[in-house]
């Protein structure tokens, strides 16, 4: 059976709004560190896209799978994709 976490994960990863949220982050933070700024993990996970998308997400699992996420899933998980990010860009 899978978890509320694994099922937030897979749904953010297969909707096409939350893909495209995480692609517009991702130029973001290339035109940041382009420019000399720094980015960090904490401003990108706090940063209201990233909060849309995991609520975007959120919503998709409770009407498709009929399951509440937590919040501390939801923070886990908006900290993840923000490293994901940052590290792999």
């Amino acid at each position: 059976m899978e978890t509320a976490k694994y099922l937030l994960e897979l749904h953010i990863d297969n909707d096409f709004e939350c893909v495209q949220s995480l692609t517009w982050l991702r130029e973001c933070v290339d035109k940041r560190r382009a420019k000399g700024k720094p980015v960090t993990v904490e401003h990108l996970a706090e940063c209201s896209t990233m909060r849309k998308v995991i609520a975007r997400g959120a919503k998709l699992v409770r009407t498709l799978e009929g399951r509440y996420v937590s919040n501390d899933e939801k923070r886990d998980t908006r900290y993840k994709y923000a490293d994901n990010i940052i590290n792999y860009c």
